[in-house]
C-alpha cells in the first residue's frame, strides 16, 4: 500500500511537468513605440548643448518615451541655420534660441513658445584686464568697448542707461572677431562677451580677466531657451512635458558630474579641445544651477527686463503679451 502511494505521488509530480511544458507561455510585453521628436540646436556641438547631449546619451528621452533627433546648428550651404524660421516651417518639433529672439518673433506673429531654459542667468558681462580698472560700469566712461551689432550692443546700452550713463560717454565699437585678440592686442579696453566663454578663454592664456557681469545689475535675460510652437503644445503636451524633463534630467546628470557628461559632447564633435570644453561646461554651472531654482525653470522678471529693454532701443515697437511668450506648464519642479 505504502509503495502504490508512492508510486501515485510520483506520478502527480510527473504529470505536473508535463503540464508546466506543455503550457502556452506568458506573452511578451510589447515595447512601447517611441514617438519620434526632434530638436534644433542653435549653435555646433560643443559645451552649451552639454544638458541635450547628455539626455541623449543617457537614454533621457527614451525614459519619456521619445525617440529624439537631434540637429546640429550653424551654418550650411544656404547661410545661418535660423531655429526659429525652423520651427515655424514645421521642419523641427522644438529649438534653442534666445529670449529676446523670441519675443522678436512673437511681434512678428509667429507663434513660438519658450517652455525651458538651460541657463537661469545670463553669462553676458562686459570683460576686461584687471590694469585696465574697470570694477563697474562707471569706470567705462571714457573707454573704449567693442560689443557685436543687435543683441550684445542693445544690451551694454541698457546697462549703461540703468546706470544713469549716456552711452555716448563710451567708445562703443563693434565688434568683428569671436575671439580675445582685439582685448590681449589692447585695441580695446572691454568687449561684451561671455564670461563662460571669452572669460575663460583670457584665463586659458594666462591672463587675468575682470569682469562687469550684466545680471549683477539687473540686466539680464535668457541665452539659450528651449522653445516650441503654439500648436505643438495644445495638441501634444506630452511630448512637450517629455522633451522638458528629459532636459530637465540632463541638465541634472551635467551638474553632478561635468568631467564624464562632456564626454558626450566630444563624441558628437571630436575636433573640440576637451579641456576648454570642460573648463566652459563648469564655468556654466553657476549660471545653470540657482539654489532652490528647478533646473531649466525661467523667471518672470526677466522676461519683462528683456521686452522693456527691446522696447526702450526701439527693436520693438509695442510689448507683447508675455504670458503668452513662455510657458512653465511643463517644468518639473522636483529637478534642481
Amino acid at each position: 500500500m505504502k509503495r502504490l502511494a508512492t508510486t501515485f505521488a510520483t506520478l502527480l509530480i510527473l504529470l505536473s511537468f508535463v503540464a508546466c511544458a506543455t503550457a502556452p507561455a506568458a506573452p511578451t510585453p510589447t515595447p512601447r513605440a517611441l514617438i519620434p521628436v526632434s530638436v534644433q540646436l542653435s549653435w555646433i556641438h560643443e559645451y552649451s548643448a552639454a544638458g541635450i547631449h547628455t539626455a541623449l546619451a543617457n537614454n533621457r528621452f527614451q525614459e519619456q518615451g521619445l525617440n529624439l533627433t537631434l540637429l546640429e546648428g550653424g551654418f550650411n550651404e544656404q547661410g545661418y541655420i535660423d531655429p526659429i524660421a525652423e520651427v515655424v516651417a514645421g521642419n523641427v518639433d522644438f529649438a534653442m534660441s534666445d529670449g529676446a529672439s523670441l519675443l522678436q518673433a512673437r511681434a512678428n506673429g509667429l507663434p513660438v513658445v519658450a517652455v525651458a531654459s538651460v541657463l537661469q542667468r545670463s553669462p553676458l558681462a562686459v570683460i576686461s584686464l584687471s590694469d585696465a580698472g574697470i570694477s563697474r560700469p562707471q569706470d567705462l566712461v571714457g573707454k573704449t568697448v567693442s560689443a557685436a551689432a543687435g543683441g550684445a550692443t542693445t544690451i551694454l546700452n541698457t546697462l549703461l542707461q540703468s546706470q544713469g550713463i549716456d552711452p555716448a560717454e563710451v567708445n562703443i565699437v563693434e565688434r568683428t572677431t569671436f575671439g580675445i585678440e582685439p582685448l590681449v592686442n589692447g585695441e580695446v579696453d572691454a568687449m561684451v562677451a561671455w564670461i563662460i566663454n571669452e572669460g575663460v578663454a583670457l584665463r586659458e592664456a594666462g591672463l587675468e580677466p575682470q569682469f562687469v557681469l550684466m545680471s549683477d545689475y539687473g540686466v539680464d535675460t535668457y541665452d539659450f531657451v528651449l522653445f516650441t510652437t503654439e500648436t505643438m503644445i495644445a495638441e501634444n503636451p506630452e511630448v512637450v512635458r517629455g522633451v522638458v524633463s528629459a532636459l530637465q534630467a540632463g541638465l541634472r546628470d551635467v551638474v553632478a558630474n561635468p568631467s564624464n557628461e562632456i564626454q558626450h559632447t566630444m563624441a558628437l564633435n571630436p575636433d573640440l579641445v576637451l579641456e576648454q570644453q570642460l573648463a566652459r561646461l563648469e564655468a556654466s554651472i553657476p549660471f545653470m544651477n540657482l539654489t532652490d531654482v528647478p533646473l531649466g525653470s525661467m523667471d518672470a522678471r526677466v522676461w519683462s527686463f528683456t521686452q522693456d529693454a527691446l522696447i526702450e532701443q526701439g527693436i520693438l515697437e509695442q510689448a507683447v503679451d508675455l504670458e503668452a511668450a513662455y510657458t512653465l506648464d511643463f517644468i518639473n519642479q522636483e529637478i534642481q
